[in-house]
């Protein structure tokens, strides 16, 4: 069975032109620690004995290996504006 890669987000409105996204938790769980082996046709058995996604610890921590750090991934998007500053054009 195939590795899971599980992750969840919290996305807040800060103002009308600015979303934040946070990434507090993001791993991998090897197949092989979460999935009974079995033949394909009798459908997905979780191991008895095996991790819980989201629940237990990640074989893997995404988060250290993508920002070098344990903290939450903090991501903020601020709108575009519609109209172009004439400024910014080239003469």
């Amino acid at each position: 069975m195939p590795d899971l890669e599980v992750g969840w987000q919290t996305m807040k409105l800060v103002d009308c032109n600015t979303i934040q996204n946070t990434i507090p938790f993001f791993g991998i769980y090897v197949g092989a620690g979460i999935w009974q082996p079995g033949t394909p046709w009798t459908g997905v058995q979780w191991a008895a004995d095996g991790k819980v996604p989201l629940r237990d610890a990640p074989d893997i921590d995404l988060i250290p290996i993508l920002t070098g750090d344990v903290k939450p991934i903090l991501e903020t998007y601020h709108r575009l504006t519609t109209t172009i500053n004439p400024n910014f054009l080239h003469h």
